[in-house]
């Protein structure tokens, strides 16, 4: 969102520069710049305001699925054309379930973008407890639990369990910590209103997510998650090759 405030301003302050300019009747160098930059913020700001742009995992709120390194294209317009910065929709969009997808949200009152996975929709009663997820009373029933060493984004090992979850006939991995759960972590029968969303993230006690936030507005939907475009591990100061490409 600030890149691309600060490409909407570059653009209107480009534009406005070159037609001062041609008011004025300058001819200046840095104009005739300016003027054949115009196209090319506009093609820049076009993609990444209404199409797609890529985000780089930095917590460890999405493990197993996605990696602190993990660089993720994001498809915009699959969830509609939005007024760029507000976030109001033009088109017809309709996530889903299942789907992973970033958002704006606020943390300590600070304005951020967070990447979760959508589990409730419009209708749906939804329960978190005993690290079980319900959608409609109905368990999405966590099974093949094993255990797991895992490194987080700090280079700490961390024994976490795994387990496999089904959401709408889509079966994808999520992790617990070994400790028990926080009691916050608890919520019982939350109807998703209509235009908002119910988000968990996949590392399911240790994420910011709709358990605390609350619901999120259809107007806070900034794209869906739908490859692993790239991926390092800042660590071990390698790439992740395995990772690349990896559909979400």
């Amino acid at each position: 969102m600030i890149i691309e405030a600060c490409l909407l301003i570059l653009l209107i302050s480009t534009t406005f520069m070159v037609g001062l300019a041609k008011l004025l009747k300058l001819d200046l160098k840095i104009v005739s710049v300016a003027k054949c930059s115009i196209p090319i913020l506009l093609i820049i700001f076009g993609i990444r305001a209404f199409a797609y742009e890529i985000v780089m995992i930095q917590s460890d709120s999405m493990q197993p699925t996605l990696f602190a390194g993990d660089i993720v294209l994001i498809d915009k317009f699959s969830y509609g054309l939005r007024v760029p910065i507000i976030g109001q929709r033009l088109t017809a969009g309709v996530p889903k379930r299942a789907e992973i997808a970033i958002y704006r949200s606020t943390i300590n009152e600070q304005p951020t973008a967070l990447i979760k996975r959508i589990v409730g929709v419009d209708g749906d009663q939804i329960a978190y407890k005993n690290r079980t997820l319900y959608i409609d009373a109905t368990p999405t029933l966590p099974y093949s639990i094993k255990n797991e060493i895992t490194l987080q984004s700090d280079g700490k090992p961390e024994l976490v369990l795994r387990a496999t979850e089904l959401i709408d006939n889509q079966a994808h991995l999520v992790q617990f910590a070994w400790e028990q759960p926080r009691d916050t972590f608890t919520h019982q029968n939350i109807l998703v209103q209509p235009n908002t969303y119910y988000m968990l993230g996949d590392y399911r006690d240790n994420s910011y997510d709709s358990r605390e936030s609350g619901l999120v507005k259809d107007q806070a939907l900034i794209g869906r998650a739908r490859y692993i475009a790239f991926s390092v591990d800042w660590l071990q100061k390698s790439i992740r090759w395995n990772r690349i490409g990896q559909q979400l």
